[in-house]
């Protein structure tokens, strides 16, 4: 693990130049030293910081398009980007309708994707964001959605900050991982470093 020092104004040209770009799917959470990705407001708003909205905002600058889905949208109140599109998942795209995303107007036009099964299938879904011409997809979803994906075949990649963490802690971020997103052994740790007091891992699928 690395231990970094981010100057107070460059936290998001930090993440930008220590976060390479990627193709296909990555996937980004946010989740307290006790592996929550939800506060006491019920959203994940309550137990981010500064240095994880900037950690977003970098991500979502590298990205084509953002995806997450209707009940993550609806919970914490999506707004337009001013990076990307916003593309949301649903069976039922009405009830969308009252989203910010979808009811305020923004740099870009939201998108809504159509998922029929109980599970979403990120290999359809890439193929939909291609052919709209798409290729660096972000997803922004809870741990169920965060787990299929990283269950599923496709290329991803998985980018965890765990907020608040004492540098002398000896936190596992794999266990975490494992444990509330199920991520498998053919992730490997591509980066680990502390920011300030966020531990912040990537992994990439190997196999």
């Amino acid at each position: 693990m690395d231990l970094v020092s981010v100057s107070y104004g460059q936290e998001f040209n930090f993440y930008s130049e220590r976060l390479p770009s990627w193709n296909g799917w990555l996937a980004s959470m946010v989740l307290d030293s006790n592996g929550n990705h939800i506060g006491v407001d019920g959203t994940s708003k309550s137990i981010s910081n500064s240095m994880d909205i900037h950690l977003l905002m970098a991500l979502r600058a590298k990205s084509d398009v953002i995806v997450t889905t209707g009940k993550t949208a609806r919970i914490e109140a999506y707004k337009a980007s001013r990076f990307a599109p916003i593309a949301i998942v649903s069976r039922q795209p009405k009830p969308l309708d009252g989203i910010p995303a979808f009811s305020q107007t923004g740099d870009f036009k939201s998108i809504v994707l159509r998922s029929d099964g109980l599970e979403l299938d990120f290999d359809d879904l890439g193929r939909q964001l291609r052919t709209l011409g798409f290729n660096r997809f972000l997803f922004e979803g809870g741990p169920s959605t965060m787990s299929q994906l990283l269950r599923s075949d496709v290329a991803s990649e998985l980018v965890l900050s765990v907020v608040d963490v004492d540098a002398s802690q000896k936190l596992e971020p794999r266990r975490i991982a494992e444990t509330r997103l199920g991520l498998g052994p053919e992730f490997v740790l591509a980066d680990d470093f502390l920011a300030e007091r966020n531990r912040v891992t990537r992994w990439v699928r190997t196999g």
